[in-house]
C-alpha cells in the first residue's frame, strides 16, 4: 500500500516544452529555473516511487495520465491488510452491539397486511428483458494504435474502485461485472476510454488506446493520513 493518496497539477504551466534545455530526467525551464521531470516516459509505479521520495517537483504528464495514476492509487490503497481487517471486525462487532441495544429498547409495532383484490387480468410468464443484475466475466487485450500490447493499464468498473491491471501482454480478466456496468480504461500518456458492455454479446474486448496531449506544472502530492488517524476516523464513524 502506497503512502500517496492523490497526485494533481492545480495550475498548468504554459511554457514551451520544446524550448526548454534537455537534462537527464526531463528539461530545464529557464523561466522558473527548475527541472521539469518528464513523467510521460515512466510507468505508474516508477512515478509513485519517484514522488514518494521527492518534493517540490515540477512535471510533465499526459493529459489523461493523472487520471490513470489516481485510479491506480485508489485500487492499491483499497487492498486490505491484516490491521485493517482487525479494525473492521472490531468496528462491526461494536456497531452490532449498539444496534441490538437500540432494538431492545423499541416497542414492538403491529403490522397490518392488506389483501389486494383478485384480478382476472393477471398474466404469468417469463419477462423478456435483459438481466442487468447478472454478473459476468469480462476479459480482453489492450494495445496501442500500432497493435503493441500495453501493460499496467488500469481497467475498472466506472464509478467504483473495483479494477485490475493488464499483464505484460496487455491482457486482463475482471470478474463480478454486471452487464449494465461501464468499464473505464486508463493508461499513462493515452486517452481514457469508457467501454459500454453489451448483454447480448460475449464479454471479450480488444481495446485500442490513442495517445493524448500533455499537461505540465507543479506536482501536488496528497499523502494518506497516518495509520493512527485513519483508525480514529473509523471509530468516530462507528459511534
Amino acid at each position: 500500500m502506497t503512502p500517496i493518496q492523490n497526485i494533481s497539477i492545480p495550475e498548468a504551466c504554459h511554457e514551451s516544452w520544446l524550448q526548454m534545455t534537455p537534462v537527464t530526467q526531463g528539461r530545464h525551464c529557464q523561466q522558473c529555473c527548475k527541472t521539469v521531470t518528464d513523467f510521460t516516459v515512466m510507468s505508474n509505479q516508477e512515478i509513485i516511487n519517484y514522488l514518494s521520495t521527492s518534493h517540490d517537483v515540477c512535471g510533465r504528464f499526459g493529459q489523461e495520465q493523472l487520471g490513470s495514476l489516481n485510479n491506480r492509487l485508489d485500487i492499491e490503497n483499497l487492498q486490505p491488510n491484516r490491521w485493517r481487517r482487525w479494525i473492521m471486525l472490531v468496528g462491526l462487532l461494536g456497531q452490532t452491539m449498539v444496534y441490538k441495544a437500540v432494538a431492545q429498547t423499541k416497542a414492538p409495532q403491529m403490522v397490518t397486511q392488506q389483501t389486494k383484490p383478485a384480478s382476472n387480468n393477471i398474466i404469468l410468464g417469463k419477462v423478456a428483458a435483459p438481466d442487468t443484475s447478472k454478473k459476468v466475466r469480462v476479459s480482453g487485450q489492450i494495445t496501442d494504435e500500432n497493435h503493441r500490447p500495453l501493460s499496467d493499464v488500469t481497467v475498472r468498473i466506472k464509478g467504483s474502485n473495483t479494477g485490475v491491471l493488464t499483464t505484460a501482454d496487455g491482457k486482463f480478466v475482471l470478474f463480478g461485472v454486471k452487464v449494465a456496468d461501464v468499464l473505464n480504461v486508463s493508461y499513462i500518456g493515452f486517452i481514457t476510454q469508457d467501454i459500454t458492455l453489451n448483454p447480448a454479446t460475449k464479454q471479450t474486448h480488444n481495446i485500442v488506446m490513442k495517445e493524448d496531449s500533455h499537461l505540465m506544472g507543479e506536482v501536488i502530492v496528497t499523502n494518506r493520513p497516518s495509520f493512527t488517524k485513519r483508525t480514529w476516523n473509523k471509530i468516530k464513524h462507528i459511534f
